[in-house]
């Protein structure tokens, strides 16, 4: 997926999903349902995909919280 001359992230559609109700959506590359989210607690709330069947991942920074 591009936009504006940026690759964007295969996994975006997770991470919005996940952002608005906590739905962990099926693999973006294989199609698997064997995904697992991690929320990194701390100075930003970063999320990470791991999908657990073709080992693909991405980590998607959290905004600062005050």
């Amino acid at each position: 997926i591009k936009e504006r001359g940026k690759i964007m992230s295969k996994w975006i559609q997770n991470l919005i999903s996940y952002s608005k109700n906590k739905t962990i959506d099926n693999c973006p590359h294989c199609g698997s349902s064997h995904v697992e989210v991690t929320e990194h607690d701390g100075i930003r709330k970063s999320i990470t995909f791991f999908c657990n069947n073709c080992k693909k991942t991405d980590h998607f920074d959290g905004n600062i919280i005050n």
